[in-house]
């Protein structure tokens, strides 16, 4: 079986995919997301009659990943978490800084549950609900006072829908 093959004009040294609502792919990279022209992976090339583009982030993290929610796209970086909004022609996409201090530990460490997304930090889990806050949790003591550090990488998350639950594998 093959792998994945690259996309065709796409930008270089990406960390990460995310698909929009909107059918835009977002290339994530350190610190900026470009995107393709609506519907053509093929096209990078911001023009009058297209709408790919690109845009810094002003983090001092680094982009981990991306999730698509209901009104908006997410993108988690090691340092706070920011929410993409279509906005159309000339800007396409407008980026606001979403939460500080709330950084992701992994590419791996968010689920999106509609409008929502939750995910784990380095200090503690979170949640977006139209804003980003602490979750509580009975577990989070436990946790971070036993988690390896080195380790953060490999964190992941799924949600159990059958109790409506989020689980994190560390």
């Amino acid at each position: 079986a093959q792998g994945a093959l690259p996309i065709t004009n796409a930008p270089t040294g990406c960390v990460g995919l995310v698909v929009t609502d909107e059918r835009f792919i977002f290339a994530l990279r350190e610190r900026n997301v470009a995107w393709c022209a609506q519907g053509n992976e093929a096209d990078w090339s911001p023009t009058s009659t297209n709408q790919a583009g690109d845009q810094d982030i002003d983090t001092a993290g680094q982009i981990m990943c991306g999730k698509p929610i209901t009104g908006g796209t997410l993108i988690f970086t090691t340092a706070d978490v920011w929410i993409a909004r279509y906005q159309g022609l000339p800007t396409v996409y407008g980026f606001y800084k979403a939460g500080a201090d709330c950084g992701i530990v992994s590419k791996g460490a968010a689920v999106a549950l509609d409008s929502r997304c939750v995910w784990m930090g380095p200090d503690g889990f979170y949640i977006y609900n139209g804003y980003v806050q602490s979750l509580p949790s009975d577990v989070a003591d436990y946790v971070f006072s036993n988690i390896n550090r080195q380790q953060f990488s490999k964190v992941s998350a799924f949600h159990n829908a059958g109790f409506n639950e989020v689980w994190w594998f560390y």
